[in-house]
């Protein structure tokens, strides 16, 4: 691929979160690329990872325990 260029964007994962986390900017990037031969990485946006989970399991073992246990009692 002689004419292929490496776009490296901060805090930005493979390609999943390239391609769905800023679906147009990838588009246009992709596009311009293909019309213009030109990396337009002017439309994506700072978005830093954010690891901290929804739920953490010990609020899913607590919501779910109880249920867990009027089931396993009802048997």
């Amino acid at each position: 691929m002689p004419n292929a260029k490496q776009v490296i964007l901060k805090h930005m994962g493979h390609s999943g979160d390239l391609i769905w986390g800023q679906y147009e900017a990838h588009t246009h990037m992709v596009l311009r690329y293909f019309d213009e031969c030109v990396v337009d990485t002017s439309k994506f946006r700072h978005d830093p990872i954010n690891f901290e989970p929804d739920k953490s399991l010990n609020k899913i073992a607590k919501w779910y325990y109880p249920a867990v246990l009027v089931l396993s009692i009802l048997k």
